[in-house]
């Protein structure tokens, strides 16, 4: 057994073109009632009810695998600090974790944006006595899609992995020259680096006397000298922020002390009051702006982060993000008084709090460059955006910060969609 967990497998491909054998389709994951309901409505033209139902299904079917790892484990990882969004049906972090996590790729992610994006269309559309209908083609090409990430995959191969994994990381300890010791060091950049985000959470998530916390806890001594590395700056930064908000005497502060001349942790001296409201209010702008139903409550999520005022380089990602994806007008559009606060925000930032943005947060902000790869109007106003600061890139490191930020304050709208796609993708 791989202490790392698989990905998900697909059971089958898409090989009909009819739309009644892929709904049929033996391997899909819907059952006898949900087929019938589905062909009925498709048949009966009700087009718009197709969409939604099978991007229900297959929502909760991604929800479900990631939510295998534990509640407390999933909040944890995504960093939210606000557990309603726990109990959302649909949350774009819980997305991006299930893309994390190897059970979608970042196309299948970007498709389920797409249909996501129309569906929300469709709902404010309703909300003011308008209807938006899809059409025959685009609600098969949406089903297709959907089955393709989503229904015709088998999730239990992952969820039975991450079961054995927390199981063996919680009880068993994982010395040198072990089997399971060789596969972390053999797995990819990608998985050490999640594997350092479970055990922190599961750390900071368990009691502090139990046996299956000393366990974690000796694993994470033995293991993180050599995995630490792997961890990104955002995730060093949360390491850090839970240290802060935790006890004295907390299994995670032990770890941090055992571990003090083996790893560099990140601390700040920001007010912790501070850095809770930036983050909480970072999560909800973002979260909100890609909901179906809930993207009235972005602007006050966002005023919400104007009046934090102070903003530390530490935490920047936290205030440019949010701004950026309600400006770049992202795939679920945006509300015109929320990008007023937005201008308002980023407007107050200093050149130096700029270029440390953009020197060590922006080539991993997926937010951004989702938008900027796969939406035209995101690419223009992006090179707006940039050449509204009036920065000089010379001094930057070469490689494809500089050449993306070099390119859109040309305005050269095609190399930074191509920059854009390659960083987003890679």
């Amino acid at each position: 057994m791989q202490i790392i967990w698989n990905d998900a497998k697909r059971k089958d491909s898409i090989s009909d073109n009819s739309f009644e054998d892929i709904v049929s389709n033996q391997y899909v994951s819907l059952s006898k009632e949900d087929k019938e309901f589905v062909l009925s409505a498709y048949n009966n033209e009700k087009y718009g009810f197709v969409v939604e139902y099978v991007y229900n299904k297959s929502i909760k079917l991604i929800q479900d695998a990631v939510f295998s790892l534990g509640e407390d484990m999933v909040v944890s990882l995504t960093h939210w600090l606000d557990r309603r969004f726990v109990s959302n049906f649909f949350d774009i972090f819980v997305l991006r974790l299930a893309t994390e996590l190897g059970l979608l790729t970042r196309k299948e992610e970007l498709i389920i944006l797409e249909i996501t994006e129309s569906l929300q269309k469709r709902f404010l559309a309703e909300k003011n006595n308008n209807f938006i209908t899809f059409d025959k083609e685009i609600t098969k090409y949406y089903v297709v899609q959907l089955c393709g990430a989503v229904l015709l995959k088998d999730f239990s191969v992952f969820t039975e992995s991450i079961k054995e994994t927390i199981d063996k990381l919680s009880s068993v300890e994982i010395l040198p020259f072990q089997d399971s010791y060789n596969d972390i060091l053999c797995s990819s950049y990608k998985k050490k680096n999640m594997l350092v985000r479970m055990m922190v959470a599961m750390i900071a998530n368990s009691d502090s006397d139990s046996e299956k916390t000393v366990a974690i806890c000796k694993n994470a001594i033995n293991l993180f000298p050599f995995i630490w590395d792997c961890s990104t700056i955002n995730d060093k930064k949360f390491f850090a922020y839970s240290i802060k908000q935790s006890p004295q005497d907390s299994p995670i502060r032990g770890i941090f002390y055992a571990l003090a001349n083996h790893i560099k942790m990140i601390d700040f001296n920001t007010d912790i009051s501070t850095v809770s409201l930036l983050l909480k209010s970072c999560q909800e702008v973002i979260s909100y702006h890609f909901s179906i139903k809930n993207s009235t409550e972005e602007i006050a999520a966002i005023n919400r982060l104007e009046s934090a005022r102070t903003y530390p380089n530490l935490f920047l990602r936290s205030v440019i993000t949010p701004c950026l994806v309600v400006m770049l007008d992202g795939i679920c559009g945006s509300d015109k008084g929320s990008c007023e606060v937005a201008v308002r925000i980023l407007s107050s930032l200093t050149a130096e709090k700029w270029h440390y943005y953009f020197k060590n947060f922006f080539e991993s902000d997926d937010f951004v460059f989702m938008n900027i790869a796969t939406r035209d109007k995101a690419v223009k106003n992006w090179c707006s955006i940039v050449r509204s600061l009036n920065l000089s890139f010379d001094d930057y490191p070469e490689g494809n910060v500089k050449d993306i930020l070099l390119a859109s304050k040309k305005g050269d709208t095609a190399l930074v969609k191509l920059l854009a796609i390659k960083m987003f993708f890679d």
